[in-house]
């Protein structure tokens, strides 16, 4: 499985988002936040998050928009927590049901969860576009593992734009494919994550 051909990563989500609905938002925080160099911590709860898994018989796109991220500036951690029971699915409520009972298991794994830190230097207080990554614990039923995330910022006077993107392997979380489906369900799915991170007061909590 982990040599299927990687799946182009459609950027046009980040591009919208960061071209479109940033000079609008940034109108509000010259208002009403202080500058970037100001504070420490920037978060957001309203992220995106689209995960897209190709199978042999069918592709499976699931999508929230209730994605909570948090950057630390100055530490450089950068966490994100997403709620396994508020994605909607592509086929609807039926494969929303089965992901959440037969895969995710969501009464006993509630959330999908990372937490690392940005390991290139860059200067948060200079407007630009920059390509970095982020290493650290993905955690997702019940298991933790280590994961490298390639990051895309863009920094405009006081938000940072961020577009994530990462692999998940089912098999690496105890998810099981049972044989009956293996042909529909991928065992891996490309996961695009957008946040518009703003000053925030809330710390970033320890490990």
């Amino acid at each position: 499985m982990r040599g299927r051909k990687t799946i182009n990563i459609s950027t046009s989500i980040y591009n919208e988002f960061t071209m479109k609905k940033i000079p609008v938002i940034l109108i509000l925080i010259l208002t009403t936040i202080p500058f970037l160099s100001n504070g420490q911590i920037y978060s957001t709860t309203k992220g995106a998050i689209r995960l897209e898994g190709v199978a042999q018989q069918e592709t499976i796109i699931a999508e929230s928009k209730s994605l909570e991220g948090k950057l630390d500036i100055t530490t450089r951690k950068f966490n994100f927590r997403q709620s396994l029971s508020r994605f909607s699915f592509s086929q609807g409520e039926l494969q929303k049901k089965d992901a959440e009972e037969k895969y995710w298991e969501v009464d006993k794994y509630p959330y999908a969860t990372f937490k690392g830190t940005v390991i290139n230097e860059i200067d948060f207080t200079k407007n630009g576009d920059y390509g970095v990554a982020a290493k650290g614990i993905l955690s997702m039923h019940g298991v933790d593992n280590e994961a490298k995330i390639s990051l895309k910022l863009k920094i405009i006077d006081g938000s940072i734009a961020v577009h994530a993107t990462y692999k998940v392997f089912l098999s690496d979380y105890n998810i099981k494919i049972p044989r009956l489906v293996v042909l529909k369900v991928s065992e891996v799915f490309e996961a695009n994550c957008v946040f518009l991170l703003r000053p925030s007061q809330s710390p970033i909590a320890e490990k």
